[in-house]
């Protein structure tokens, strides 16, 4: 099917292409009977990342495209507010961190949060968008498995953990945490006073009660 693309619609393919493997991210780990390690769910939101990879390629091309139009559409919707009990999280988290790359990230997640996260009919569309967001730096150091950058990524978890009704989207919150506290050693856990059963609570905080 790729082969017969005409050259000036290859752009518009490899981004559906791509927005596929990124649903096919989410969804993998629930066809599994085992959840992945820390380092498979990385390879899954590199997948998510080639999002970004692919639009940059030629972002003029896709620009007031029917593609852009619905991908508009579909993150389009009512903007969650940021708790305050949120914000105090994220206030302790920026005011330990060093790394600027750290930093960026957080800052990055919580604009996000603030601007773009948003509910509609169909729960949380952009669920997925701020780990295409974030600096090569900052990935480079969350796969070589520096400690501040782990805990920054676990604070992702309170986005995975908001309402959506997507199947593929489901229980990633403690997917994702579940990783991250096997994948800490105990020296770390104490080094940056990890407290796994807090933060799954954290990562419920804009579940329907």
């Amino acid at each position: 099917m790729l082969e017969q693309v005409r050259p000036s619609d290859s752009h518009h393919v490899l981004m559906i292409f791509s927005m596929m493997l990124a649903i096919l991210a989410f969804a993998f780990p629930h066809a599994c009977d085992t959840p992945p390690d820390f380092d498979g769910i990385l390879d899954l939101f590199s997948l998510m990342r080639g999002c970004k990879t692919v639009w940059f390629l030629n972002p003029e091309s896709l620009a007031g495209t029917a593609l852009a139009q619905w991908i508009k559409a579909t993150f389009a919707g009512h903007p969650i507010k940021m708790k305050p009990e949120v914000d105090h999280q994220f206030q302790v988290l920026r005011a330990r961190l060093k790394d600027p790359a750290d930093i960026l990230a957080t800052d990055q997640l919580v604009d996000f949060i603030h601007k773009e996260l948003a509910t509609s009919s169909d729960g949380v569309s952009n669920i997925g968008r701020w780990p295409t967001m974030v600096s090569d730096a900052f990935w480079l150091r969350v796969q070589n498995h520096e400690v501040d950058s782990l805990l920054v990524l676990s604070h992702y978890s309170v986005v995975l953990g908001a309402p959506n009704f997507r199947w593929w989207t489901t229980n990633w919150d403690s997917i994702l945490l579940r990783a991250i506290n096997s994948a800490l050693s105990e020296h770390d856990k104490k080094l940056i006073e990890w407290d796994y059963p807090a933060m799954m609570k954290f990562a419920d905080s804009y579940k329907e009660k």
